[in-house]
């Protein structure tokens, strides 16, 4: 059962007690949340617990992946063993000079999918996502391939990549759970994706 503990929990000092391995290409924002479910809590839980500087989780409110300050990656690296380069190489930062002269988190960059965050909820989806690539995965999880907006058809599948839930056709959100599922399903109607 996932707890959904409060921020009065300081773990703000602890490390990681659980420390998934980093998947090839994988999002920061898609292993933050596949170590806060390792620890059976919510993502939003896991990161007041563990980031207090972060007030009022700023970190889903934000884009993640790009506006991840140095601070954080430093935490982040002490918190889970991994080094500061292994942090820094899942956000999107991180291909600074190769998509883009500059990459930051105050206005949206011409080749990467913005997500439109408001109040946790992304809009715009941003995150797109190949559902046979998630089925596929030992362990489903999200490419930062499928936030350029140059990438639109999974090269190994051959397919339209996806920017919402098929179902309901809410742009993803995977911080936030449908009921205790991960973040293979929509978490506004539960819906596999």
């Amino acid at each position: 059962m996932i707890s959904n503990v409060t921020k009065f929990i300081d773990l703000n000092n602890q490390k990681f007690r659980i420390r998934p391995k980093p998947q090839e290409d994988e999002l920061l924002s898609s292993w933050l949340v596949r170590v806060a479910r390792s620890h059976l809590t919510h993502t939003t839980s896991f990161t007041n617990m563990h980031f207090k500087e972060y007030k009022t989780n700023i970190i889903w409110q934000r884009d993640l992946d790009i506006w991840c300050p140095d601070q954080l990656i430093e935490r982040i690296s002490f918190k889970s063993g991994y080094s500061q380069e292994i942090i820094f190489n899942m956000t999107l930062k991180s291909l600074e000079g190769i998509v883009a002269n500059k990459i930051t988190g105050k206005s949206n960059t011409a080749n990467i999918r913005a997500l439109g965050n408001y109040c946790h909820i992304k809009t715009k989806g941003g995150l797109m996502f190949c559902p046979e690539c998630l089925k596929e995965d030992k362990i489903p999880y999200f490419r930062k391939i499928w936030r350029l907006k140059k990438h639109t058809i999974c090269e190994k599948h051959n397919i339209k990549l996806l920017d919402r839930c098929p179902n309901c056709l809410t742009p993803l959100t995977i911080s936030k759970s449908f009921q205790e599922k991960d973040f293979t399903f929509c978490y506004k109607c539960g819906n596999k994706l």
